[in-house]
């Protein structure tokens, strides 16, 4: 008797930490991925989920934090992931020192190598802040990634 095995794991993720430094700042971030399409180690094959997580940026003048999610698709061959996502920030305020207060979303993009759950890469991202009573700005982000991925039960 055979059973039968999904090629795909349910679903797969762990946590990420991503940081940088520009020349007008830094930011870190502590993230968590949930992707229920994703392929296993040793197959290649498309990627969709969401990330969430918690973010610390100063940029110059600006500082802020708050709560971020994104959807992301891409793709995950043998020893390599590429994402692109949206997303926005869940209640995430940033703070200026002339006290506005500005919200937005942003576009990411990642591309790690992926070996035997262990991921390192680099983590690009665009934000554009809307902010109440003064210019909105567009700030950028590209950091380091490292991760590890639990893989889902097998079966079924």
């Amino acid at each position: 008797m055979q059973v039968a095995r999904a090629p795909y794991d349910r679903a797969a993720g762990g946590p990420t930490l991503t940081g940088g430094v520009t020349g007008n700042g830094g930011f870190g971030r502590l993230a968590f991925e949930a992707m229920p399409t994703f392929p296993t180690f040793w197959r290649a094959g498309f990627v969709a989920g969401f990330e969430a997580g918690i973010e610390s940026w100063r940029d110059g003048d600006a500082a802020g934090g708050g709560f971020t999610y994104a959807g992301v698709i891409g793709v995950r061959v043998p020893g390599l992931r590429a994402t692109i996502g949206i997303g926005d920030e869940l209640g995430a305020a940033r703070w200026m020192d002339d006290g506005h207060v500005a919200f937005g979303g942003f576009a990411l993009a990642n591309v790690s190598i992926d070996l035997f759950g262990i991921r390192a890469g680099i983590d690009a991202r665009i934000a554009h802040q809307l902010v109440a009573g003064a210019p909105d700005f567009t700030r950028t982000q590209l950091g380091i990634s490292v991760g590890y991925t639990w893989p889902a039960k097998r079966g079924l």
